[in-house]
């Protein structure tokens, strides 16, 4: 309710799809609040989420978000990405 009322958009029961054409506008708002962690609680803070961190990371079969996508960058930026010859004519023919 915030992040709409504050963002000019709709309430979710408003709001269009965001998977399925239903011909209403998803008219979605956002809104960000950012705190300075050290303000609250010093380095405490820090501590606390650099243990979140380790305990899950070390966890087998458990990642951070976007952890996978960032190795996929790091990979691909080194060995490249392989793609058909049908997706490439059809994006050379977009360029």
């Amino acid at each position: 309710m915030l992040c709409a009322a504050l963002g000019g958009g709709k309430l979710g029961m408003d709001q269009g799809s965001f998977t399925e054409n239903d011909g209403k506008h998803i008219d979605n708002g956002q809104f960000f609040v950012a705190f300075d962690s050290g303000k609250f609680s010093g380095e405490t803070f820090d501590r606390t989420i650099t243990a979140l961190i380790a305990s899950i990371t070390e966890q087998e079969g458990a990642r951070l978000p976007n952890a996978r996508r960032d190795a996929n960058k790091v990979y691909f930026a080194k060995h490249g990405l392989s793609i058909g010859t049908a997706l490439y004519e059809a994006l050379k023919g977009l360029a």
